[in-house]
Formats: structure tokens, sequence, C-alpha cells
């Protein structure tokens, strides 16, 4: 993992795995952790830069909140991690990275970097397209 840190919202109703994914983590990253989907979106926020699902939850599950992320137009990386096989009902044009438990931490980091520098590379290409537009090299806020 490059270790550029950034917020990570963690959403697992199983304590277990929100305690692992957060051990994996380098300290640089604030995490955040939510126990279902509904607590993930209630503490959903521009600055979150990656969320991690549990596909599924109580009260909401993994595919609804990645919906709402893109809903909300909130460029977050989406990682689902999950038991369940990614099965064509599921629609992962919602999320950046699918894996599948057990899951372990270089492959978790791997797929985590990889969502991280696509969200980066959009969040800049966003950016580019506002200061063309403009004629004026705008800093993007962050969100």
């Amino acid at each position: 993992m490059t270790g550029t840190g950034g917020t990570v919202l963690i959403t697992a109703d199983d304590a277990g795995f929100r305690e692992l994914y957060r051990a994996w983590f380098p300290a640089v990253y604030d995490i955040r952790m939510t126990v279902d989907g509904r607590d993930a979106l209630d503490r959903l926020t521009r600055d979150v830069d990656a969320v991690v699902l549990d596909r599924e939850m109580p009260r909401m599950r993994g595919e609804a909140v990645a919906a709402a992320v893109d809903d909300r137009e909130i460029d977050s990386a989406v990682l689902m991690v999950s038991s369940i096989e990614n099965d064509a009902e599921f629609d992962d044009s919602l999320i950046d990275q699918y894996l599948r438990k057990p899951v372990g931490r270089e492959a978790f980091l791997a797929a985590m970097d990889d969502a991280l520098a696509t969200t980066r590379d959009s969040r800049s290409a966003s950016a580019d397209r506002r200061s063309n537009r403009d004629g004026v090299a705008v800093a993007r806020p962050r969100q």
C-alpha cells in the first residue's frame, strides 16, 4: 500500500472484520467504522476517500450503500468484501473492487491501492476539465 493517507469508511456488521481491516491500514489513514449500511450513509461525507463495504448487512445491504454513494455523486473509491460470489444480479459498475472472503492482507491492500488510484485519477481529471472549461486553473476543493 502506498501509504499516502486519506479517510476510509469501513462498514461491516461483524466487529472482527471491522477491526481486522482497520489494523491492515497504515497509521497515515483516518479510519472511520460503522456497523451497517444506514450508519455508513449517516457518516458518509465528501472527505471520505474510500468506502469498504460488506455485501450482506442488516438494515441496508452493501449494494444499496454503493448505489447511494453514486447517487450522492461522492467521488469515493468503493471496495466490497463478501463471502458471496459476485453474480450477474450485482451491478458492479457501482464499485471499484470486489473481493471474496476470506481475503488476505496483501490482496486487500493491493485492491485498495488500485481503487484509490482510480478515484484520485478521476478527481484529477475532473479538476482538469473544470480548469480547461473556465480557462483558469482552479483547485478542486475536498468534497
